[in-house]
């Protein structure tokens, strides 16, 4: 059964801080319900399991029919997709399911989208800035030749963020009983956690009486190592547990970072009270007088606490407007597609190399003013007496020519991918179908990636076609906040941001080049 495009729903799904989400395996963030009007107005949920739904090692993502305001058909043949989109706007080819299936109320379709060991190794194409982005197709499988809906929602992750510069004066001499501390905040509540740092001689040396007699002579004293706790000092109100991040450096002499090391833990409500051990990095007897300032050793912390408060909102919808066009009978359509592929009662062919299509003058006429006209200056150019009207198309392959008369005979937009619809779009231009861009143009919109945008200006050049700007203009606007964060650092990242300043500067170039033509 094959799903018509015009049917789909297209959801970009932001997710922030991504990473320090506390749910564990079998718990969901999940959108704002969801009403699809072509799937006979049933309500929807999207579902996201950062710790996957049955196993730990994926990041799993499921449509749930709610069935909690829908009282509509009680099955719905459903097509849902589901991939991770990196930070220049292409999907990531590992990640793209897709399965269909009979959906009742309360029933759910979903898949493991990604392993989180792929994701977090490629964090800086799909993790920008932490936030995980997914893009989300769902359709019914029947055609109804309605509107496409483009939807975006975000999800943002309540996270309360610690920098703690924390000097330890003469720190051999501060031990469990008397340690440096620190309380630290969540964004519900004020010191539900404490940073404890102290000096202790390290317990595997205690517990290990061999290791510590094949020491040299008074090695045991200095088998000392800085301890750091973080204890949650008050019980979990709520059921959601609660995740916390902690990079720890020692800074040296010259504010470098000779020692550094970060970890993550998830903080149980079963507990009325719980320390995490962080890991034990720092031995005193191999630190370097340069890691030591006038007694003092100096620590950097930067913590983050995710409590589970989560906010879910619809950031965008955009529907294109309806054309008259979509109100033709879907009957007639049929009956037209049926004539075309016939070649029934065809009365003028169109060439293209050695190929030729069969087609109908007064249906080309009607959807496409040049073609009216090349009709007309072909019967004005010929004796009446020769009653075959052949046009030869150098412009337009055939491939696309071919998907052409789909939709002008029947309203079908199927386009494998971005260069051919970039392809449909440039003859839709050059021919007048007005209709047929719209499309094209909303297909673009909800795929196109940076790299991509190039060629769509430089289409835009070649055609001196203005229709495409705001497409562009619209993502580098919407785009411009990952592209130049403040936290991206890396080469390619730089690369990036050089590609995205030098199209903006293109596309103004272009604006001003059309403003003079004016």
């Amino acid at each position: 059964m094959m799903m018509n495009d015009e049917d789909e729903y297209v959801i970009e799904w932001k997710i922030d801080n991504f990473s320090t989400c506390p749910l564990a395996t079998g718990q969901k963030i999940s959108t704002c319900e969801l009403t699809f009007k072509n799937l006979d107005y049933t309500t929807w949920e999207i579902h996201l399991y950062p710790r996957g739904k049955a196993d730990e090692r994926y990041v799993s993502c499921f449509l749930a029919r709610t069935g909690k305001k829908d009282a509509h058909p009680r099955k719905i043949y459903v097509n849902f997709e589901c991939s991770v989109i990196a930070f220049d706007g292409l999907q990531y080819k590992k990640t793209v399911m897709h399965d269909s299936c009979f959906l009742e109320p309360e029933m759910n379709l979903g898949f493991n989208i990604v392993t989180r060991e792929d994701l977090f190794r490629t964090k800086e194409t799909y993790l920008m800035n932490d936030t995980l982005t997914l893009r989300i197709r769902v359709g019914k499988c029947t055609p109804q030749f309605e509107r496409n809906c483009y939807n975006v929602i975000r999800t943002r992750n309540g996270v309360q963020i610690s920098n703690i510069c924390l000097p330890i004066q003469n720190f051999e001499n501060v031990t469990k009983g008397s340690p440096e501390f620190f309380r630290i905040h969540t964004t519900k509540e004020k010191d539900f956690l404490t940073l404890n740092v102290y000096t202790r001689k390290d317990e595997v040396f205690e517990k290990d009486p061999e290791k510590t007699a094949a020491g040299k002579p008074g090695e045991s004293a200095s088998n000392a190592v800085v301890h750091i706790d973080i204890e949650r000092s008050k019980p979990l109100s709520d059921i959601c547990p609660m995740y916390v991040f902690c990079s720890v450096k020692l800074v040296n002499k010259d504010k470098s970072f000779p020692l550094q090391h970060e970890k993550e833990y998830i903080y149980k409500r079963q507990q009325e009270k719980e320390v995490w051990n962080f890991p034990r990095f720092i031995k005193i007897k191999e630190l370097t007088n340069n890691m030591i300032q006038d007694g003092t050793l100096v620590l950097e912390f930067n913590i983050h606490v995710c409590d589970g408060q989560q906010t879910a909102y619809l950031k965008e919808e955009s529907t294109p407007r309806k054309s008259k066009y979509m109100e033709e009978d879907k009957a007639l359509k049929l009956e037209l597609v049926s004539l075309y592929k016939s070649g029934l009662f065809s009365d003028a062919k169109l060439k293209i190399g050695k190929e030729y299509f069969p087609v109908h003058k007064s249906i080309l006429s009607i959807r496409s003013s040049v073609f009216k006209k090349l009709f007309e200056e072909h019967a004005n150019a010929v004796d009446k007496n020769d009653a075959e009207c052949i046009l030869e198309l150098t412009d337009i392959p055939s491939d696309t020519l071919t998907r052409m008369m789909d939709f002008i005979y029947g309203d079908i937009f199927l386009t494998p991918g971005f260069n051919c619809c970039l392809s449909l779009y440039a003859s839709a231009h050059i021919y007048d179908f007005p209709l047929l861009k719209l499309k094209c143009y909303n297909y673009l919109k909800d795929t196109v990636s940076l790299r991509q945008c190039s060629e769509i200006l430089e289409l835009a050049e070649e055609l001196n076609d203005r229709d495409l700007i705001p497409l562009l203009k619209n993502f580098m606007e919407y785009n411009c906040e990952t592209f130049f964060s403040a936290d991206v650092t890396e080469p390619h990242q730089q690369q990036i941001r050089d590609l995205f300043l030098e199209l903006d500067k293109k596309i103004g170039n272009f604006i001003k080049r059309m403003k003079s033509d004016i």
